[in-house]
């Protein structure tokens, strides 16, 4: 075959290399995604992480629109004077490489020296995807005809990454995953290779390119198994000029590494997960009886020094948070969120007989064994009981009853880390707060800990809210629920500011007279004890001046009384819109602005192509319009659908990391099955298997919508391999059909535009990028359940625009 054309036709059947390449590099696109969120979100706030990923992301669709583009240029003959083979290995090869420059950039002059230059960031982090999205679309432009077997390894490639991101992330971490990532992707330089031998068009030139290969791969190999042990690339201190904007977007652990020598922090042992980045650290300003234990950089929590004798942590006494162990001498306690084992102390002390913990962080129970020396065996105690789960999902399996459950801080240590923002906490919200309160005995009690004002007014319209769901009115509510912080002089000495508590049964007037005495004995601030000492704005409730709704509105309308300068959200979060420590109404503008972006430059890019087809080439663009339409839709919808899923199901599977490897695993294996099946149906089966399939899509993610809002008691007594079974079995139908419409939708445009094809895949993935931020937005706005309610809309919209695809021959 002479070098002037290309490999196949967009006719022929693609060779097992070329689809062995499509999952390799499918695989490596979506590994490498959440491999950088990871690495993002140890030194930025999630909301930055989010808008930088999405950017990159959108360089899957740019490089498909550049291909587009670099068709319209040529004519058809000149366009293929540049072999299929050149540009398949040669972004494959762009890929792998600037990946690894990628990850360069970031660690070693980014993150370190522009942490602030996030839309740098994200035109650095944009190019491997580019190369990415070149590779993908111009598979797709060579053998369209043949897309459901494209689009199927496509799937299939990504959801293998779903679940093997996990091992590789606990295995190497983030920064060694990328480099393994980037030797993985090497893999597709021999495999097309082999396609080209398959079908004799095979070069000189090919051995020398796999013996480039072959080299660069043991680089990778060499360093990437060296990096581990003796790490050469790693985060490095981030040096910043305005503190302000440094506490808005970074994390602290690694802008205090930069702090004068006698008062820097040393790093002593670091600990890579799926989960998060924990860092054991000596602060030579906290002192050598205590080590600070960093999530992804963020609220460290403390290992206290035990030589043996509680006498040693005698002075825990004076915390805030040993207010309610002390007070009300629990016998059996749940701590969610023990983290490096403070809350632990608090129940000791008190004398509890058996301390349960939750802990969310994979990483801190054998790091909490490794130190036992320093902390004295705490979490091995016959009387400490600690498990690796998600606190809610936890207390809604359990059966046990509690005298107190505790949770300090535990939203701030956990929101986020999962690296995809979406995925909220559900540890604070209403529906949370009914699960506690079925747990408590009797007598028992709910204890919570923040370090912000308006967060315990949040609590307590919360516990509010919920007691008169129990049939209690404003006023007697108010009975069982106490506020006490720190004097105003100290509260910025540590995070254990603000108390709430909230008993099941009232508190007797000896008792309130006792809690108020022992509050004022150690120096704290009963901000609210009943009908002893009550201070607004929890006393307006209480005494009847305003009920529990005008509490709320005053928040928004005059937010001074809260000790804020901006309009304060303080009503009850809910499980449908799940973000507590959100406190504003809206979202953040650069949402709004990065959504708009990405649509208007699709739009845009739209315009120029079509313009190009009526005035350049002199051919109608209206043929293609309804594709343009429908391969947005399908980008938009699979996002509103997709995210929201990943959140209902956290409460299912117990982690947020666990949560999206089962569920991306379901889906995009589904929709690789579903994909293949497609291609086996003929001109007049495609079009009838697409509606089918379009309406199951509508009907089925519009009753999970609404039905998921809770798992069934059934479902959560199940062992976790079998919660991972059911959910795979609910999810795989719906992946199955969602894999139909996007290979289907393809073939049909390649026989009305076959060099159309490239753009299409462009617009579908900015068009996901959109979907995300959408989803983003209306979560916060509206609900999850609304926003997956407006996927199968979606997918409704895209059924109507499927009717007019109608091409003269379908294969």
């Amino acid at each position: 075959m002479p070098d002037n054309q290309p490999t196949s036709s967009a006719s022929s059947i693609p060779s097992w290399g070329v689809l062995a390449a499509v999952f390799v590099i499918s695989f490596c696109v979506l590994a490498l995604e959440v491999t950088l969120s990871k690495l993002f979100s140890v030194v930025l706030r999630y909301h930055f992480v989010f808008l930088i990923v999405s950017v990159a992301i959108c360089g899957l669709g740019l490089g498909g629109l550049a291909l587009h583009v670099g068709g319209l240029l040529r004519d058809g003959s000149a366009r293929r004077s540049f072999p299929s083979e050149w540009l398949l290995l040669g972004s494959a090869l762009g890929f792998a490489l600037s990946t690894v420059l990628t990850l360069v950039t970031l660690v070693r002059v980014l993150f370190p020296h522009h942490l602030f230059s996030y839309w740098t960031m994200a035109v650095v982090m944009v190019v491997p995807f580019f190369f990415a999205g070149v590779f993908l679309a111009e598979v797709f432009h060579q053998y369209a005809a043949q897309s459901g077997r494209i689009y199927g390894a496509d799937l299939l490639g990504a959801a293998t990454a779903s679940a093997a991101v996990v091992g590789m992330l606990n295995l190497w971490g983030a920064i060694n995953a990328c480099l393994w990532i980037a030797a993985f992707a090497l893999l597709c330089l021999p495999l097309l290779t082999l396609a080209c031998w398959h079908v004799g068009t095979l070069k000189r030139w090919h051995g020398v390119t796999l013996l480039a290969v072959l080299t660069v791969y043991i680089g990778l190999f060499l360093f990437a198994g060296g990096n581990r042990p003796h790490p050469l690339l790693d985060i490095q201190p981030v040096h910043v000029r305005d503190v302000v904007l440094a506490a808005e977007m970074a994390k602290p652990l690694f802008t205090e590494l930069t702090k004068p020598p006698e008062l820097r922090p040393k790093i002593l042992y670091t600990h890579w997960t799926a989960f998060a980045r924990t860092d054991v650290v000596q602060d030579p300003e906290v002192g050598d009886d205590a080590l600070l234990v960093y999530t992804n950089g963020h609220v460290p929590t403390t290992m206290i020094r035990f030589s043996g004798t509680l006498k040693d942590v005698e002075y825990l006494k004076g915390q805030l948070g040993y207010f309610p162990f002390g007070f009300a001498r629990p016998r059996r306690v749940l701590c969610i969120g023990p983290g490096a084992g403070m809350d632990v102390w608090f129940g000791l002390l008190s004398g509890a007989q058996r301390i349960d913990g939750v802990e969310l962080n994979p990483s801190m129970l054998p790091i909490m064994r490794r130190f036992r020396q320093f902390n004295g065996g705490l979490y091995e105690r016959p009387n400490v009981h600690i498990v690796t789960d998600e606190g809610r999902s936890f207390v809604q399996r359990s059966r046990q009853q509690y005298d107190l459950i505790f949770l300090a801080l535990t939203q701030t240590s956990t929101t986020g880390h999962s690296g995809l923002t979406l995925m909220e906490s559900y540890i604070h919200t209403l529906d949370a707060f009914r699960d506690y309160y079925d747990r408590l005995t009797p007598r028992g009690q709910l204890a919570l800990i923040t370090q912000e004002f308006p967060l315990a007014v949040r609590f307590f319209t919360t516990g509010v809210a919920l007691l008169k769901e129990r049939g209690f009115s404003d006023r007697t509510a108010c009975d069982r629920i106490a506020v006490i912080g720190l004097p105003a002089d100290v509260r910025e000495v540590g995070p254990y500011r603000y108390l709430f508590l909230l008993k099941k049964q009232a508190w007797s007037p000896q008792e309130l007279q006792r809690m108020a005495r022992l509050a004022k004995a150690l120096y704290f601030s009963p901000l609210f004890v009943p009908r002893q000492h009550q201070e607004p704005p929890f006393s307006f409730v209480a005494d009847g001046t305003w009920t529990l709704q005008q509490l709320i509105d005053v928040a928004r309308t005059e937010p001074s009384r809260y000790h804020s300068r901006v309009p304060l959200n303080i009503a009850p979060a809910t499980d449908d819109q799940p973000f507590f420590l959100d406190l504003s109404f809206g979202v953040l503008p650069l949402f709004y602005g990065l959504c708009a972006a990405a649509a208007g430059g699709v739009g845009l890019f739209a315009a120029f192509a079509l313009a190009w087809k009526r005035f350049v080439e002199k051919t109608s663009p209206r043929p293609v319009l309804p594709y343009v339409a429908y391969f947005a839709c399908l980008g938009v919808g699979f996002m509103l659908i997709e995210i929201p899923l990943m959140q209902k199901l956290i409460l299912v599977l117990g982690y947020p990391t666990l949560a999206m490897a089962v569920i991306l695993f379901a889906l995009l294996l589904g929709g690789g099955l579903g994909s293949l099946a497609s291609q086996r149906y003929g001109q007049v089966g495609s079009l009838s298997y697409l509606m089918a399939a379009l309406i199951i899509v509508v009907l089925v993610s519009a009753l999970y919508a609404v039905f998921l809002s809770a798992p069934h008691p059934t479902l959560l007594r199940l062992s976790l391999p079998g919660r991972c079974l059911c959910v795979v079995a609910l999810l795989l139908p719906l992946g199955f059909c969602l894999g139909v419409p996007f290979p289907t939708g393809v073939r049909l445009l390649s026989q009305v535009s076959p060099q159309d094809v490239p753009w299409m895949w462009g617009v579908n993935g900015v068009m996901s990028v959109v979907g995300s931020l959408l989803a983003a937005i209306g979560a916060k706005l509206v609900g999850f359940k609304m926003v997956m309610l407006g996927g199968a809309g979606v997918y409704a919209l895209a059924l109507l625009i499927a009717l007019s695809l109608r091409p003269k021959h379908v294969r």
